[in-house]
């Protein structure tokens, strides 16, 4: 059974649908189609040459040395461009096409978008690592990582679900697919770390750091919105703190014996009258009026 015999590929009349109950997996898509029409078309003179390289490129791929000097979006961002190779990009949304839906469903469209960027993030990273073991700077695009992250998911779910290949001419299960990408990244880097290989034009490190995110969050359960839901509520009591901070809480002065006699002589007053009062009551109201004055 190939993926397009599948339910949720085809709407009633056997043909592949766009699966509208994924939205994440469209966005993703259009988003990176646009982004590579624009990676053709918007370009810029190279500095110092007559070739011309891709604006989109120059602000957004993942570049180890940029990325260290604080411009840590191209963490997210290459993973929305992709190489002049149509076959990198076809691929890459073929099979998020495939695999994406299925986990946008099981997971809920905000944790897959969380999940998805996670998994570009940790890819990325794999990069950077490697380049500095390498004493290296790489330029990186693509959405390889996060894409292989998302197969290595499905397969943790589905590992005996059948795959068609070659348009249905050899079936494997998912398990075999994903041991033949891993060992096939696996190989060039290793190759690549001896030195008895040189670039590939293939960031396989990425890959391998996406796989191994996409293999521990199912292994440990990870819930990405769960852990941005945790630092949303600490921001708020971050903010209850501060104004708490802020506030300033009124604290009565004690009582003095003088302000008690006035209480007692104001309750005689009440009772019995002023004209009841001692002269020596007189005097105390007397005093406390110029107090009272007096803090004015």
């Amino acid at each position: 059974m190939g993926l397009g015999s599948r339910d949720y590929f085809r709407d009633g009349d056997g043909d592949m649908e766009w699966n509208s109950d994924a939205p994440a997996v469209r966005i993703i898509i259009i988003t990176t189609l646009v982004a590579l029409i624009l990676q053709l078309v918007w370009t810029v003179p190279v500095p110092g040459g007559l070739d011309r390289e891709s604006l989109l490129d120059r602000w957004l791929q993942m570049d180890t040395s940029a990325v260290l000097s604080g411009q840590i979006w191209r963490l997210v961002t290459y993973a929305f461009l992709h190489g002049l190779s149509p076959w990198h990009f076809i691929f890459n949304m073929l099979f998020l096409w495939w695999f994406g839906p299925t986990l946008e469903r099981m997971y809920g469209t905000r944790e897959f978008i969380a999940f998805y960027l996670s998994a570009a993030v940790a890819a990325a990273l794999g990069g950077v690592a490697w380049d500095l073991s390498m004493q290296d700077s790489s330029k990186i695009v693509g959405a390889s990582g996060a894409v292989l992250a998302t197969t290595m998911l499905y397969t943790m779910h589905f590992p005996r679900q059948p795959i068609g290949l070659f348009f249905g001419l050899l079936t494997v299960e998912m398990r075999v697919l994903m041991a033949f990408l891993v060992f096939l990244d696996g190989f060039y880097a290793l190759a690549q770390w001896g030195g008895r290989m040189g670039g590939t034009g293939v960031a396989h490190p990425a890959h391998l750091l996406g796989v191994a995110f996409g293999w521990a969050y199912f292994h440990f359960n990870w819930k990405i919105t769960g852990l941005l839901n945790i630092f949303e509520s600490l921001q708020e009591r971050w903010k209850v703190y501060r104004a708490r901070k802020r506030l300033k809480v009124f604290s009565p002065e004690p009582s003095s014996p003088l302000e008690e006699d006035v209480d007692r002589i104001l309750a005689k007053i009440h009772e019995q009258g002023e004209a009841s009062l001692t002269p020596k009551e007189r005097e105390i109201l007397t005093k406390a009026s110029r107090a009272y004055r007096e803090r004015r």
